[in-house]
């Protein structure tokens, strides 16, 4: 499971920070908002950035962005992450993530 804080005055517009992530689940998906965190869970290993390449693309699908505009610019091989949305501002964020 891959959980993100909801984008927020204080990170970058088009980021949104991660608190805590588990991979290889039989169930890959967005799974809502907890308090202000958003629950994504991928199937791929955390091996040779499988996982991450996995992540970019669900929250590019969710976003309704292209996942090459997707990356993670912090926590590569960490559970705790900062992606970054290039191309999308803060309200399309919130408008496309937030109603999950």
């Amino acid at each position: 499971m891959q959980t993100f804080n909801a984008p927020s005055a204080t990170n970058t517009p088009g980021q949104i920070a991660s608190s805590s992530s588990s991979f290889l689940t039989s169930r890959p998906g967005l799974a809502g908002w907890r308090d202000d965190v958003l629950v994504a869970r991928v199937a791929a290993p955390p091996v040779d950035g499988k996982a991450n390449a996995a992540l970019c693309k669900l929250l590019a699908g969710a976003a309704g962005v292209p996942p090459s505009r997707v990356s993670v610019v912090r926590g590569q091989t960490s559970r705790d992450k900062t992606v970054r949305f290039e191309g999308v501002d803060e309200p399309a964020l919130h408008a496309a993530l937030g109603r999950l």
